[in-house]
């Protein structure tokens, strides 16, 4: 099957320790070779598979916030982290506020604590890079 032979191309890539496009030389010469129909038919095969994959992970993040969330409201909140910050969980690991608590309160903290200025500063000279994509219907 060409779609899994590409998917394992893919995972080696990962796995072989060649950094750049050298990694990727292998996966292009493979799909210079198909046609245009395969190509359509490949693509919509990773399209599925991606799908499928982040409906799951959003699915685990859903699931495990909800827990988190029960947890919360039945236990003493022993850290030095405040909770809740308004509308948002500051003990939510993959939340703005949450990251923010941790960055300032967390007794944990590998690393010095972070001045509320020094976040200030990080979070308005930071840049974003936009990236557009392709997306068929």
């Amino acid at each position: 099957n060409k779609v899994e032979a590409l998917r394992g191309m893919a995972k080696e890539s990962r796995t072989v320790g060649v950094q750049g496009t050298e990694r990727l030389q292998p996966m292009a010469a493979y799909v210079s070779q198909l046609s245009a129909r395969e190509l359509v038919v490949i693509s919509r095969a990773f399209a599925h598979f991606l799908g499928i994959a982040n409906a799951a992970e959003a699915h685990q993040r859903c699931r495990r916030l909800k827990l988190d969330l029960l947890r919360e409201s039945t236990d003493v909140n022993t850290s030095n982290i405040p909770t809740p910050i308004g509308a948002l969980h500051a003990t939510k690991r993959d939340s703005t506020a949450g990251v923010l608590s941790q960055l300032l309160y967390s007794p944990e903290s590998n690393h010095k604590k972070t001045t509320k200025d020094e976040i200030y500063k990080s979070l308005t000279t930071q840049t974003v890079e936009l990236v557009l994509t392709t997306q068929t219907v």
